[in-house]
């Protein structure tokens, strides 16, 4: 599934042949975040409106959530467990909020030394929030230059102080110790989840959009049949991809687009996805 600045959501075959255009907002309204639900079968869109939709693939609108999110809905995301019934936005105010799949309000997250009246996450826009596999923790970064860990009852759990300019990427790693985060200072950096710092990469991408983990073999790197290790996947404003291990070096490098790659995505079967900003083209 794709979405861009015309209000369109685009559902694909693999292959790339389309399956259908779905005209979720008017053409004016760009579409900001898109995510299927657990099961595959609805989808979650956001945009610079301010409300949210849950639409089944056939296109059709489940439900409308108004998230009050001044200057509109930067990312929605699914719970990984379809009986968690979860939903979370974020927005460009620096808000996030918890709904369940029908649009009813749960509660809000607030970090109190920002402001005890205003209930926000961050100071400032976010532009990343991720969901731990159990959906008991989540994850944000934003403009503030900072990570944050909550627990899902809306608990502070741990802030990552270190990157000097806006958080793009904060995820969780498969193996469920540890926390990664990049941005557009250019670094990649390794957390404890508790919030202790353990190393850093620099990427030398002009800016990092998108981290992901990869666990097949690269050929000609990886002693055939390793499949233990995870390596990491970054994408860069410079349209680069690269991975790395975890320790650090960089195992390969690919030139993937022309201009800035805003998203990449590691599917289930290891295949590699990603969505060039300028360029318009998802490759896989």
């Amino acid at each position: 599934v794709t979405s861009g600045e015309e209000g369109k959501v685009k559902l694909w075959k693999k292959n790339g042949k389309k399956i259908r255009e779905i005209q979720a907002y008017p053409a004016n309204i760009k579409i900001n975040s898109i995510r299927f639900n657990s099961e595959g079968n609805k989808l979650a869109i956001a945009g610079k409106r301010g409300d949210a939709q849950i639409r089944n693939i056939e296109g059709k609108l489940l439900h409308t959530i108004h998230t009050n999110s001044v200057n509109g809905v930067r990312n929605i995301r699914f719970g990984h467990n379809e009986e968690s019934n979860l939903l979370i936005t974020s927005g460009y105010d620096g808000s996030v909020k918890l709904w369940n799949e029908k649009g009813t309000f749960r509660r809000e997250l607030s970090d109190k030394n920002i402001n005890e009246q205003i209930k926000l996450a961050h100071l400032g826009g976010i532009e990343v929030v991720n969901i731990s596999k159990d959906d008991k923790q989540i994850l944000t970064g934003g403009r503030d230059k900072l990570a944050k860990l909550w627990d899902i009852d809306g608990t502070l759990k741990a802030e990552f102080m270190g990157h000097t300019r806006t958080i793009k990427s904060a995820r969780f790693h498969p193996d469920g110790k540890s926390i990664v985060t990049a941005g557009e200072d250019d670094t990649i950096r390794i957390w404890s989840r508790k919030g202790k710092f353990k190393f850093l990469i620099q990427g030398n991408q002009k800016g990092i959009n998108a981290v992901d983990f990869y666990s097949g073999q690269i050929a000609g790197i990886d002693k055939e049949g390793d499949f233990n290790s995870y390596k990491l996947i970054s994408a860069g404003n410079d349209g680069t991809i690269k991975v790395w291990d975890f320790r650090g070096k960089l195992l390969d490098e690919f030139k993937a687009h022309e201009g800035r790659i805003e998203t990449i995505r590691v599917n289930s079967d290891q295949t590699l996805v990603t969505a060039g900003q300028e360029d318009g083209i998802v490759k896989t």
